[in-house]
């Protein structure tokens, strides 16, 4: 289920960027249960206090062939749910790729059967976000 959430998710994002005409890749995942574990063993502490959530059960990753296209998609995903952003600054002396990392809300037709669908025994420590990464070759 947490996988056709997921497809649901991306396709829209695929075919808009499909329509813009930008050259780019877009995967997907939703994180399993033994990166569940390993994240609760690092920062459970945060999550069973309530100082954080975990916010990328779903991950969007959109790969894009120039660093012009990411300043356009942060344009772009600037009007939209995002909880929160962070973008690399460029910087002409490291080869490197550019990354624009968004934190995005569910939309609300999904959220119910996304709850429905995470592990019990992490579901409260899960907020309704997935993570989008939209970097650079």
């Amino acid at each position: 289920m947490l996988q056709t959430i997921t497809d649901k998710i991306a396709s829209p994002i695929s075919q808009h960027l499909n329509q813009c005409g930008l050259m780019f890749r877009l995967f997907s995942r939703v994180k399993s249960i033994n990166s569940l574990q390993h994240k609760m063993q690092i920062k459970g502490d945060n999550y069973r206090s309530g100082k954080s959530l975990i916010q990328d059960m779903i991950g969007i990753r959109i790969v894009l062939y120039f660093q012009d296209d990411v300043d356009a998609l942060a344009f772009f995903y600037s009007c939209g749910e995002v909880v929160s952003s962070s973008i690399d600054e460029f910087d002409t002396s490291t080869f490197r790729p550019q990354r624009l990392n968004l934190t995005c809300n569910l939309p609300t037709e999904l959220i119910d059967d996304f709850r429905k669908s995470l592990p019990e025994e992490f579901a409260p420590y899960i907020d309704n976000t997935y993570e989008m990464q939209i970097r650079t070759v």
